[in-house]
């Protein structure tokens, strides 16, 4: 009692999230944010995710430690092309080179990540209400040691939400730091 689970195509019975996860939005619509999470980390460019959101705000929005290697190189491939036989050594301040905290900011990479999530969504029949419309990138490691992952290795939400619950709130009203 407590699990939120789906019917696999195979017939399965999949658990999918806990009924205390869930939250409802502004226009009545339930986010099941476990079920979202996993489908968005399924893409190289995101090591972790977490969804957030409440009934006050018409979207959900979601801190992102994106795998800083595979982000690099998606924006390489972007700037330059797979084959274009450019290198960086043209550009201003090579992607290579930024730290990870100027990734973070930067608006390219956060279209990117931001894309790939609603790319990936969609193709897994993901509603547009239960995509996240803002996202804040993050260097912080979801880590056992500061207690952002339980010892079996999944979200501590409330850890997460009461760690980032400024930045959450900044997310969910500053209309800005949509993608």
């Amino acid at each position: 009692m407590g699990d939120i689970g789906v019917w696999t195509p195979q017939g399965a019975l999949k658990i999918v999230d806990r009924c205390k996860n869930i939250f409802k939005l502004a226009q009545g619509e339930y986010i099941c944010p476990g079920k979202i999470e996993e489908i968005c980390s399924s893409s190289p460019l995101i090591a972790y995710m977490y969804l957030d959101g409440n009934s006050l705000h018409p979207y959900p929005v979601a801190i992102i430690q994106p795998d800083f290697g595979m982000l690099r190189k998606r924006m390489h491939e972007i700037q330059f092309g797979e084959s274009s036989g450019q290198t960086e050594d043209s550009c201003v301040k090579p992607f290579s080179s930024m730290s990870a905290e100027e990734l973070c900011k930067n608006q390219l990479a956060r279209r990117i990540i931001f894309d790939e999530m609603t790319t990936i969504g969609r193709k897994n029949g993901l509603k547009g209400f239960e995509l996240p419309k803002a996202i804040h990138l993050t260097t912080e490691q979801f880590t056992i040691d500061n207690g952002m992952l339980t010892p079996t290795l999944k979200l501590s939400r409330p850890n997460v939400r009461r760690h980032f619950a400024t930045t959450i709130q900044n997310l969910c009203t500053d209309t800005n730091a949509k993608v």
